[in-house]
Formats: structure tokens, sequence, C-alpha cells
């Protein structure tokens, strides 16, 4: 692997741990800065689908799967539901900033235009799916 390339693992039990430091500290500016690191992930994970070739966002739905993201994906050009969100934690709504930046970076790669994702439902308070809509303009 080259410099610059390196992949580290981490647990679900971590990543739930460092978000809970980050909320304990920073409260709701947690959020924005867990959207923000996402988006900079969804930059590799849109190059990552780009590469893959095919529907951009078949491939993308793959790799949320493949690299741990979820169990599983359904999405459209204007929504993605997710089961098995790995930062779904029971108790916490809305808790899947992480994702949700990925998201919105990978949309707006595949639309050309700034795009913007924001969680409907989450099953960290207790719906069945973690829901995302995606839309132009600020949430």
């Amino acid at each position: 692997m080259t410099a610059g390339r390196r992949v580290i693992k981490l647990e679900q039990s971590e990543l739930h741990e460092i978000k809970s430091i980050y909320e304990g500290v920073m409260n709701l500016a947690a959020n924005g800065l867990f959207f923000r690191a996402g988006q900079v992930m969804g930059r590799g994970v849109s190059q990552r689908a780009t590469a893959r070739g095919g529907p951009f966002l078949k491939a993308f739905a793959e790799l949320l799967v493949e690299e741990g993201w979820a169990q599983s994906v359904e999405l459209s050009e204007d929504q993605v539901a997710v089961l098995g969100c790995v930062e779904a934690r029971q108790g916490v709504d809305r808790s899947c900033n992480i994702l949700r930046g990925i998201i919105a970076e990978a949309y707006s790669k595949h639309s050309g235009s700034k795009l913007f994702c924001h969680e409907v439902e989450c099953m960290g308070s207790g719906a069945k799916r973690c829901v995302f809509k995606i839309r132009k303009g600020a949430v």
C-alpha cells in the first residue's frame, strides 16, 4: 500500500465510544463535525464507486455494505434507506452523522451539484431502518 492510501479498521464499539466523547464535550456541535468528517470519507467512497464502473449509485450502495457502514442499502435519486447502520445507537435519535456526510458527498458528486442530506428516521430511536432524504437547498 502506498503512503496516504493506508486503510484502518475501527470497531463499532470504538466508533460509538469516540462519538460519545465528542458529544459529551461539544453537544450538538459534534454532529456538524461528524457530518464534515463523513464528507471527507464520502470523497473516497465516491472515487471507489466510480472506479468500480457501472451505475454509480449501485456501486455506492455496494461499497457502503462492503466497507461496513450498513448491512443493506436501498437507494433512489432522493432517498437512502439503510438497515444496520454502524453508527446507530439505541436511545440516540438521528445519530448517523458520518454516514449522512458520506451520502451527501456521494450524491453531490453523482449529481454535479451541492446536495444536502437529512436523516429522517433512525434505528437509534426505534425505527426499523435509518432513512436519509437528499435534496437541494439548506437542510
